[in-house]
C-alpha cells in the first residue's frame, strides 16, 4: 500500500499502533506527521512493521528511505546563479522540515564559500503560491533589491514572479527567480520557470522495489536508502545580470 498523508496522526504513538491494525501492508509515508521528529517512525520500526519514508530524512536514524539530496539541490541552485553573476540572491525558504532545511543549508554553504554578500532569508508561512508572492513583496520592501530569487519549491517560486510583476520588475531582466520540483514538468509546450528536478518515476520505483524486498525479508527487516541527485533546468526565468534572456544587455 502507498499511503500519502498531509495530516499526521497527533503525535502519539497510540495512534499509529490503531492505525498499523488497521493497515497490515507494507506502507510508503510521505508527509506523515510533516517530519520534524522521528518518534512516530520508531515505533514503526520497534514494530517491524515495513516502511519506506519518502522525501524525508532524521539524520542518526537508519529508517528505509528513497529522497532528493536536498542538500546538493540548494547548493546546485546557488551555484547556478553565482555563475550568472548574481550577488543578491535571496531565498525563500520552506517549512522547518528535511527538505527545506536541507536546501537551506547546501544554499548558504555555497554562498558563503563563494563570498557572496547580502544574502536575505525569508520565511513564508506557507509553502504555496500566495505564500512566495507574500514573502516577495517583504523583500521587495527592502531598500536594495536582490538581483535573483531561490525559492525552497515552484510554488513559492511562482509566487515570487508574480510579487515582482505586480511592482513591475521584469522576469528575469530585473529579477531572475529559481525553483525546486520542475512543476511544469514535460507537459509544458514553453515551460517558464527555471527549477531543480529529479527522477520521480525512478524514486517511485526504488520505493516500491524497497518495500517489496522487506516483504519477502525473512528475520529482521533491514532499512535500505536511496538519495536521487538534483538536476538543473535552466529556463526563462533566470538569466545573467544585466542580460536579456535573448542575449542583448537590458
Amino acid at each position: 500500500m502507498i499511503l500519502a498523508r498531509r495530516v499526521g496522526f497527533g503525535g502519539s504513538a497510540n495512534n499509529i499502533k490503531d492505525y498499523s491494525s488497521e493497515v497490515p501492508f507494507t506502507t510508503v509515508y510521505r508527509f506523515l506527521n510533516p517530519g520534524k521528529s522521528p518518534e512516530l517512525f520508531v515505533e514503526l520500526q520497534n514494530q517491524q512493521m515495513p516502511f519506506v519514508l519518502f522525501d524525508r530524512y532524521f539524520p542518526g536514524y537508519e529508517f528505509s528511505s528513497v529522497r532528493l539530496d536536498d542538500v546538493a539541490a540548494g547548493r546546485s541552485a546557488a551555484e547556478f546563479l553565482l555563475r550568472l553573476g548574481h550577488e543578491r540572491i535571496a531565498h525563500i525558504r520552506g517549512h522547518d522540515v528535511s527538505p527545506a532545511k536541507l536546501r537551506k543549508q547546501g544554499f548558504v554553504n555555497a554562498l558563503r564559500k563563494a563570498r557572496a554578500d547580502r544574502l536575505r532569508l525569508d520565511y513564508p508561512g506557507f509553502i504555496d503560491v500566495e505564500g512566495g508572492r507574500r514573502a516577495t513583496q517583504r523583500l521587495l520592501s527592502r531598500p536594495l533589491l536582490p538581483t535573483a530569487i531561490f525559492a525552497a519549491n515552484d510554488p513559492l517560486a511562482l509566487g515570487a514572479v508574480c510579487a515582482c510583476r505586480e511592482v513591475g520588475l521584469r522576469i528575469p531582466e530585473d529579477v531572475s527567480v529559481m525553483g525546486v520540483g520542475n512543476i511544469e514538468g514535460p507537459f509544458h509546450p514553453n515551460p517558464f520557470l527555471t527549477t531543480i528536478d529529479w527522477p520521480r518515476q525512478e524514486l517511485g520505483r526504488k520505493a516500491a522495489s524497497f518495500l517489496l524486498d522487506a516483504l519477502t525479508a525473512k528475520g529482521k527487516i533491514s532499512p535500505n536508502s536511496h538519495v536521487f541527485q538534483p538536476e538543473v533546468l535552466a529556463r526563462h526565468s533566470a538569466s545573467s545580470v544585466g542580460i536579456k534572456p535573448g542575449g542583448g544587455t537590458a
